[in-house]
């Protein structure tokens, strides 16, 4: 068995960063976290990155307390560190749902397959044993979303029509407005096939 050199990494950045956020050193703790998030952009593991970076906002914003309960001197250095954080792992996510729409857009009609790897693939929402593993993209997405991406994604490829339409109703709530127009795209194709398939 090959254990990859960035997981050793990764899991090593892990165990510093806990060590010392467990001495209160919480900048030092936010900067190995973002050496974790990097592993995981590496791995081309995006929500593992997004779990990473907000993690690592968390830990800056503690150390930005921290000063400021010390009444040290603060230049707002770690709090503009953790909004940069947040805000790049709320961008991996909303990345994470416009994928799993455009994968299901460009699925041909009528298409079992779907792919087991690389960027067009749905394999961790639909997963035989569906139990939650450490590193799966339910683990760092929030339960309603992934419930619902993944209802979403059966109910497209079962061609389930009338479930298709309940779950994009459900899925709205937790969309933005370009990704909701997506959606109705993808319902609209469902409903109504396009005649001269390519």
């Amino acid at each position: 068995m090959q254990i990859s050199t960035k997981k050793v990494l990764g899991n090593y950045r892990t165990y510093v960063a806990k060590s010392l956020a467990g001495e209160e050193a919480y900048e030092y703790a936010a900067v190995f976290t973002l050496g974790k998030a990097k592993c995981e952009s590496m791995s081309g593991k995006s929500l593992a990155e997004a779990a990473a970076l907000m993690e690592a906002g968390r830990l800056f914003a503690r150390a930005e307390e921290n000063l400021q309960t010390t009444s040290a001197f603060s230049s707002g250095e770690f709090l503009e560190n953790a909004l940069s954080c947040f805000l790049k792992a709320a961008k991996l996510k909303v990345t994470e749902v416009y994928r799993v729409l455009l994968v299901l857009f460009t699925l041909p009609p009528k298409s079992k397959a779907i792919s087991k790897d690389g960027p067009m693939s749905l394999s961790p929402y639909i997963d035989e044993n569906g139990e939650i593993t450490q590193g799966s993209i339910a683990e760092y997405l929030d339960e309603d979303l992934f419930i619902n991406l993944k209802s979403l994604i059966l109910a497209h490829t079962s061609e389930d029509l009338n479930s298709l339409d309940i779950t994009a109703s459900f899925l709205q709530a937790c969309l933005d407005s370009t990704q909701r127009g997506i959606l109705q795209d993808l319902v609209e194709q469902a409903t109504n096939p396009p005649d001269d398939v390519l």
